[in-house]
Order: structure tokens, then C-alpha cells, then sequence
């Protein structure tokens, strides 16, 4: 990473796609749906609360959203 492209392997089934990287010692998994695998980009996050945050609220919307329908 650090501005150098990665190489992924792909499989794309319908509107659901996988790809795998090696990084450095890790392994990369990215699942990706509705989404053109060719529009994906890696960045660098240094604050994740934002993340979290938007997490926890699409959670809430499902617990809402499943409680409606039972």
C-alpha cells in the first residue's frame, strides 16, 4: 500500500464479488456488492470512530427495521 497499487485476485458471482491480496504478512479479503469492483480503492484511516459510529446505526436500523416486520 503506502501509494503502491495491489494486485487482487477477483471472482464475481451476479451483483456479489470477492477479492484476495497479500500485504505485507497479512491477508486481504474484500467483499463487495453492487458496487464496480474496478471503482475500489485502499486508504489509509487513522480515525475509526466514524466508522464505528456508522456501524452501530446501521445495526439500529435493522434491529428497527426487523421489529416492524414481526
Amino acid at each position: 500500500m503506502d501509494g503502491r497499487p495491489v494486485a487482487f485476485q477477483w471472482l464475481a458471482e451476479g451483483r456479489h464479488w470477492v477479492a484476495r491480496a497479500e500485504v505485507s504478512d497479512c491477508a486481504l479479503t474484500l467483499h463487495g456488492r453492487d458496487l464496480p469492483v474496478e471503482s475500489v480503492e485502499l486508504v489509509q484511516v487513522s480515525d475509526l470512530e466514524p466508522y464505528v459510529q456508522g456501524q452501530r446505526r446501521l445495526q439500529q436500523a435493522w434491529a428497527r427495521h426487523h421489529d416492524q416486520e414481526h
